[in-house]
């Protein structure tokens, strides 16, 4: 390097020096200048974005608002019919079924929440309790406490044996007089214990049958608890000549699927089966495709014709 630089005058040395430094300074200024501008710019960007969502949650505001007294009159009068629809009666948050929430005011995912919550073996055993649901907001919850009465599980329970003795010793109809097979909910509501809730269920799961071949299919109604099982069972009795049959030869596979027995694939198997055979005859021949144990369960409610 030194005697590279002895090739120069002293002269063109200090210019070459004074080079360097211009070109270094020159570098480190274009540096500065670049990370200045471009933080700048992020700054910039930034508050832009901040203004944009001010603007945003600004407009959505003045959406949501009523334009005009009109439109303020039918909020209010929307929010009073809300009011006056809902109702307010004595209910126990361990018993009480979807309908009766529905009544009270509760929003269709506190009532979700509830079930669920039930379902999975909770229990309410005062009324704070129901605070914890997701969905009962604080407002609800203080309208509601005044009519909250959670009974004891002892206390539930002797009850349950007195209400069974009663209707034993006093009946208000004769012992199974009710077929099930064509009753209706007005027919179902002279059963004494039975909730709105669990009648509905039962009529929907006897239509997604076809009709109950026997009494006992009850207790595969979703929520239903023992004791309705039981006084429907005393007051009720099935027809099966009542029962609504599926004609294998005619049906479709989402038909056939439709049935709560009868699963999608041996849906296919029975169509695959007409299909490839032709007109089944005789029901004993779908123990060819089906097993022993699926085929005693669903052959109740097929036909041929």
């Amino acid at each position: 390097m030194k005697r590279f630089f002895s090739i120069y005058t002293k002269r063109q040395r200090i210019g070459l020096y004074i080079l360097c430094v211009v070109v270094v300074l020159s570098i480190g200024f274009n540096i500065i200048v670049r990370f200045h501008t471009r933080h700048k710019l992020q700054r910039e960007m930034y508050q832009d974005s901040l203004f944009q969502q001010e603007v945003f949650l600004f407009f959505n505001e003045e959406i949501a608002k009523p334009k005009n007294t009109k439109q303020k009159q039918f909020l209010t009068k929307k929010n009073q019919q809300k009011e006056k629809n809902v109702k307010r009666f004595v209910f126990d948050p361990n018993t009480i079924d979807t309908q009766e929430l529905r009544e009270l005011g509760f929003s269709n995912r506190a009532i979700s929440n509830l079930l669920k919550y039930r379902q999975k073996g909770g229990r309410f055993s005062k009324p704070e309790d129901l605070k914890k649901i997701y969905g009962v907001t604080e407002k609800l919850y203080s309208s509601l406490v005044p009519y909250i009465e959670i009974k004891s599980i002892a206390k539930s329970v002797e009850q349950t044996k007195i209400n069974a003795d009663s209707l034993q010793r006093t009946p208000i109809i004769p012992p199974h007089s009710i077929e099930l097979n064509s009753v209706d909910t007005t027919k179902l509501y002279s059963i004494p214990g039975l909730r709105k809730g669990i009648m509905r269920s039962m009529l929907k799961y006897r239509d997604r049958l076809g009709g109950f071949i026997q009494i006992e299919q009850i207790k595969e109604v979703r929520y239903i608890s023992n004791k309705e099982c039981e006084l429907l069972m005393l007051y009720g009795f099935v027809d099966t000549n009542a029962v609504k049959k599926i004609n294998v030869n005619t049906a479709t596979i989402n038909r056939l699927d439709s049935h709560p027995y009868i699963t999608y694939e041996n849906a296919k198997f029975i169509f695959e089966y007409r299909r490839t055979k032709g007109k089944i005859k005789n029901l004993e021949k779908l123990n060819e495709i089906l097993s022993s144990e699926d085929y005693k369960k669903i052959s109740p409610y097929l036909s041929v014709e």
